[in-house]
């Protein structure tokens, strides 16, 4: 009997691959923690009445904080998992 061809990758083209699709997905999210931080600055500035200086701090916190964390929804699902009206906890 003939042995079949994998068709999976090899291991070091899996794992580059993967490299590679990590580093477009950490330049998408500096991009888009950038394109916000506009935003971020002017509510603080106009809104919030901050001087310019606590201004481009807290939105220069708030990027590298959004940057720093690799999913935003994580703690947020575990809090509202353990209500008593959520859907996990359900029995009837």
């Amino acid at each position: 009997m003939a042995d079949k061809p994998s068709l999976a990758l090899p291991r070091s083209e899996s794992q580059r691959e993967l490299a590679q699709q990590w580093r477009l997905l950490a330049r998408t999210a500096t991009l888009v923690a950038v394109l916000t931080s506009p935003a971020i600055f002017l509510w603080l500035r106009k809104f919030e009445g901050w001087s310019i200086g606590w201004s481009i701090f807290a939105t220069f916190v708030a990027v590298a904080a959004f940057r720093a964390n690799p999913e935003p929804g994580a703690c947020l699902r575990k809090r509202t998992s353990s209500r008593p009206w959520s859907a996990e906890s359900s029995t009837s």
